[in-house]
């Protein structure tokens, strides 16, 4: 099974559209795709505590695949606290 140690960081200089279809790959393996779309396109039959478990180990799982630059960039636009 894929994991985030199978997948190159992203660091600007690879290429985003393949990095972006090896993350979806691994969500996907992981049961984790549906966080993507969402708190409100998430299936009905999740409680509230199940669906922000899912968005925030997809989330940790994108945070562990980019490069520091790209982190810090991304983390300070999205109230990441990255030190």
């Amino acid at each position: 099974m894929g994991s985030k140690g199978d997948i190159e960081k992203f660091t600007v200089s690879n290429d985003f559209g393949l990095w972006k279809v090896k993350m979806q790959a691994v969500l996907t393996q992981q049961k984790w795709v549906e966080a993507l779309k969402g708190e409100a396109a998430m299936p009905v039959n999740l409680t509230q505590t199940e669906k922000r478990e899912m968005i925030d180990k997809a989330k940790s799982v994108i945070v562990l695949c980019l490069g520091d630059k790209v982190l810090r960039d991304v983390g300070t636009d999205r109230g990441i606290d990255v030190g």
